[in-house]
């Protein structure tokens, strides 16, 4: 089976099969996925429906994602998202039996990368490049590689993966993906022969079971040419075929290779199947010469190489087979010097006296995740992890990748435990602009106190930092917290005007519809400033407002006015609706500083289980304003809420500003106007008479 993926503006690729290997593939802008192999149990529907999520998944992340890399950030999405399918999705067969690529175009790149086991070919601008391979890691250390290279080169990729499946007829699959100028996609039917250079795999097979391809192959920039490449321009035309004239029925048939068989035997087969039928590898009259293909298989040895090839001694295969053996025996073992592999016990030669010394390390951190590597070598394994290692001394490397690293020494003998729990924290520091105005910090959505400040134990990685004050504009700022350091950031207030406006509008409901009120009384804070519409400028920071017109009284809002802006407030009259009122209890003209005073609110029209929290608002004397939930008490008529007039906000003028608000189960909220309060002067103690 054959495939082919071609588009004008990404990567041209092509497949082709030899043998039964099912495919998969999915595109978006800038991104084609390819999976050889399905997975057991899966159609090439299901798995190409994965594949699109994957893409949208991918390109998501791309957008949120701001790391620097060095391979595209969307190659990288796409791969983690491919090894994550192996992982969990595509495991029910055996392993390997699935193989994934992804080609990406990102902006002044294109780059690919696969999971699995394959030896890709790089050429660049036609020249061969050894390829410098970056590795995308999971959490569970399974790897995919990637390679990236500038969009404006030509690029070529060529790869061949064999399935894990015995026996000499096993199939294979051949991937070649060209990008840049010049590369002419192709779409190879199921009925076209495979134009791709012979591998060895397609050497050994046997002349009579191997397809004519010579038969049907099409002339060098036809339709059904491959991809051009210096490996697939090599073994087109080798030397001595490519300029041999056509054959006519007489002669011997390029294809055959030479027999053992005598001379005369072969002789008359051949004349008995000219005399039968047609040969099988005549060129048609009307076709342009045509060139033999290569023998499918080297020629049949002479007498001497057989003689040769029966005298005693080591063969080359013997020697690789038994280096093989002796180092997976001593890996087992785990007498290699060295690290061993996680979790190997070491006791292969253990039971014989014949293991290498060796002790465990339990390595933990603070906080956990952190990546192990011993003397340089990365064990794919996180904290909390034990690893073992040869006896005597050994550096411990806990990573973050991109947060930086801490190295520890351990040192040990024969059968030691030991454990290494170390902090890999990140601290921040956080200094204040001016020192006069207060500035709340809220660290990752959770409130930290005022600048300055220090965190302390901050994890390393990406963190938010929020920032508010009294007639501030909140603002926020990224950061990014490294392994053992400081993060150090000034908390520059973005400040705005002082004062804002504020328009009052009032409309009037009653047989002759709603229309606009005129005339209504106003008070703001408590004090009657005018009748609708008005405009005023304000002061920034919270204001109350409310208007009354022929006896009916609009319930109160509190607006929240940012320095130069404006902000509306409307009321709606004459809809005879009884909606519930929240009140202020009196104070006294001077709260006295020497004793606890009592502040009340009642909320008429609703039960004791309507109502969900009451909260006294005060503002304190350095400009924000602080609230304390108010106790709620049954009244015969609705709630009363009481709480202690917090008197250490008074200003050095004696005057704390200060409002009540309610809220009901259902979300609706209540005001009380914003009003002064005044202190009484301290009186200093008697003198005696």
């Amino acid at each position: 089976m054959s495939l082919s993926l071609t588009s004008a503006h990404e990567w041209r690729i092509s497949t082709r099969a030899r043998g039964e290997v099912l495919t998969a593939a999915a595109r978006s802008e800038g991104c084609q996925f390819l999976v050889l192999g399905l997975p057991e149990g899966l159609t090439a529907q299901e798995v190409e429906g994965w594949l699109g999520d994957l893409l949208g998944v991918a390109a998501e992340s791309t957008r949120n994602d701001q790391n620097p890399r060095p391979i595209p950030t969307l190659l990288h999405h796409a791969l983690t998202g491919l090894l994550f399918s192996h992982r969990e999705v595509w495991n029910s067969g055996p392993a390997g039996s699935t193989f994934s690529l992804a080609f990406v175009e990102a902006g002044e790149e294109v780059a690919f990368g696969w999971v699995g086991s394959g030896q890709p070919s790089v050429w660049i601008d036609d020249q061969p490049v050894e390829a410098q391979w970056v590795r995308v890691r999971d959490h569970a250390g399974r790897e995919a590689y990637a390679f990236s290279a500038p969009a404006g080169a030509r690029v070529q990729v060529s790869l061949e993966w064999n399935p894990p499946s015995p026996g000499a007829g096993a199939a294979s699959v051949k991937v070649e993906a060209v990008w840049g100028a010049g590369a002419q996609p192709q779409l190879i039917g199921d009925d076209e022969p495979d134009a791709a250079p012979f591998t060895i795999a397609e050497m050994m097979v046997p002349w009579t079971e191997a397809a004519p391809a010579s038969a049907t192959a099409k002339p060098a920039g036809g339709t059904g040419s491959s991809p051009a490449g210096p490996a697939a321009a090599a073994a087109a035309e080798p030397e001595g075929i490519a300029d041999s004239a056509p054959m006519t029925e007489q002669e011997l048939p390029e294809l055959i290779p030479p027999s053992p068989e005598p001379p005369d035997l072969t002789a008359r087969a051949l004349r008995v199947q000219a005399a039968t039928q047609e040969p099988a590898w005549v060129e048609p009259a009307a076709s342009p010469a045509m060139r033999p293909r290569p023998r499918m298989r080297p020629a049949w040895p002479s007498e001497q190489e057989i003689s040769r090839s029966r005298r005693g001694g080591m063969r080359p295969w013997m020697w690789i087979a038994g280096a093989i053996a002796l180092a997976l025996l001593a890996w087992f073992a785990g007498i290699l010097p060295g690290v061993s592999r996680p979790g190997a016990k070491g006791q292969g030669f253990a039971l014989f006296g014949l293991g290498g010394a060796r002790f465990s390390v339990t390595v933990d951190s603070r906080p956990p995740g952190a990546w192990i590597a011993a003397d340089g070598k990365d064990l794919a394994v996180r904290t909390p992890s034990t690893v073992e290692l040869g006896a005597g001394e050994h550096q411990i490397t806990l990573s973050f990748p991109d947060l930086g690293s801490a190295a520890f020494a351990v040192r040990g003998s024969r059968g030691d435990r030991q454990t290494l729990s170390v902090p890999l924290w990140g601290t921040l520091s956080v200094r204040d602009a001016d020192a006069n105005l207060p500035i709340a910090v809220d660290l990752d959505g959770s409130q930290v106190g005022y600048a300055p400040l220090t965190v302390d134990s901050l994890a390393p990685g990406a963190h938010e930092l929020r920032f508010s004050g009294p007639g501030l504009t909140p603002w926020g700022q990224a950061l990014r917290v490294r392994v053992g350091e400081n993060t150090e950031v000034i908390a520059r207030p973005m400040t705005s005007p002082a004062s804002g406006v504020l328009e009052v509008r009032a409309t009037y409901t009653d047989g002759n519809g709603t229309n606009t009120l005129e005339g209504a009384s106003v008070w703001v804070d408590g004090e009657r400033r005018g009748v609708t519409p008005l405009v005023l400028e304000l002061s920034r920071g919270p204001h109350s407002a409310r208007v009354e017109y022929r006896g009916e009284r609009a319930p109160v809002q509190v607006i929240d006015l940012p320095g130069g802006n404006q902000r509306f407030a409307s009321f709606e009259l004459g809809l005879n609706v009884d909606a519930p009122t929240l009140d202020m209890g009196s104070l006294p003209a001077a709260v006295p500083l020497g004793r606890p005073t009592v502040v009340s609110a009642s909320l008429g029209g609703v039960t004791s289980t309507d109502v969900k929290e009451m909260w006294l608002h005060v503002r304190s004397a350095d400009g924000p304003w602080r609230r304390y939930q108010m106790v709620m008490l049954k009244a015969p008529d609705g709630v009363v809420g009481v709480a202690l007039f917090p008197i250490a906000l008074f200003d050095s003028r004696g005057n704390a500003r200060y409002y009540v608000s309610a809220a009901d189960q259902t979300g609706d909220e209540y005001f009380t106007e914003i009003l002064t309060a005044h202190s009484a002067p301290r009186q200093g103690p008697a003198r005696p008479e």
